[in-house]
């Protein structure tokens, strides 16, 4: 029997329409956790990296985004 309450977890994908990407362009509604390595950033961060005499790491951010698949 439902009763109106709800206890448990949802798995879904969610992502802004095409068709708001300029009114969200500052700041994406969608927020999340990511694990950050400097080689994603491409060869510029990965030369100053470098320059700077420091080590690549791993890092988690906060990033925003468009879309996230399992949310």
């Amino acid at each position: 029997m439902h009763d109106g309450n709800f206890f448990g977890f949802l798995e879904a994908d969610i992502k802004v329409p095409k068709h708001l990407y300029n009114y969200f362009s500052e700041l994406p509604p969608i927020v999340k956790n990511v694990e950050y390595d400097e080689y994603i950033c491409g060869k510029y961060t990965i030369n100053l990296i470098k320059k700077l005499d420091r080590k690549q790491h791993k890092t988690k951010k906060l990033i925003a985004s468009m879309k996230e698949k399992n949310f």
